[in-house]
């Protein structure tokens, strides 16, 4: 199965951290990731904790995982869900 839509999260694996989000996108899930690393790079994420933590620790301490695969209908509750957590 080709996954694409659903909740992911984005992990500092240096002190557990995480970011938290859904990707509702035809795109997928490489995409969204593709697109984060990108803003980050650039210095322009809309996270700022997301951005001070990727230029203190740099790209090789974050991994991007997918949490859940689900239909684009409910990616926002799902997120909310696992944000509550």
């Amino acid at each position: 199965m080709d996954v694409k839509i659903g909740v992911y999260q984005i992990t500092n694996r240096v002190n557990g951290k995480s970011y938290v989000g859904s990707c509702a996108n035809k795109r997928g899930f490489a995409h969204r990731w593709k697109k984060h690393v990108t803003h980050l790079e650039r210095g322009s994420h809309h996270s700022a904790k997301l951005q001070a933590a990727w230029v203190k620790y740099g790209k090789e301490s974050f991994v991007f995982s997918i949490l859940l695969a689900c239909d684009s209908e409910n990616c926002l509750r799902y997120e909310q869900s696992a944000l509550d957590c």
